[in-house]
């Protein structure tokens, strides 16, 4: 189920989806995609995502007091993507490409540095280098 609580409106994505059978101690993951993609109009909105598992089988059924933890819910917001580039080392290097706190008169030298994307795109585009 997926609800917008801002707005108070909910819509159910599936429900009494059948899933293979899970032996004891066993484990499955699902990945549901979501029915469509939020729009231009969506940006800003809050959503929680709402997930109910249950047993249906008569011969094994899950008491009252095992129930509590058959539910999740995970709260997001729909934002713009944004970077947030950080400059994780930056060092000079002489003519061997070593590491240098000097660098002498004739010699070649460089600049060595490393950058990380913190933000919540996948690839800035426009993205420049200044030194």
């Amino acid at each position: 189920m997926l609800i917008n609580p801002d707005r108070g409106d909910s819509t159910t994505l599936a429900a009494r989806v059948p899933g293979d059978p899970l032996p004891r101690y066993g484990f499955t993951a699902y990945n549901w995609n979501g029915p469509a993609m939020f729009g231009e109009s969506d940006k800003g909105s809050h959503w929680r995502a709402v997930v109910r598992a249950t047993i249906k089988d008569p011969l094994y059924p899950e008491t009252a007091d095992r129930l509590f933890n058959n539910r999740a819910t995970w709260d997001f917001q729909v934002l713009n993507p944004i970077a947030d580039l950080h400059v994780v080392s930056l060092c000079a290097g002489d003519s061997t490409d070593d590491v240098a706190i000097e660098i002498h008169p004739g010699e070649p030298w460089s600049v060595h540095f490393q950058f990380y994307n913190a933000g919540r795109c996948r690839s800035p585009t426009g993205a420049t280098t200044s030194i």
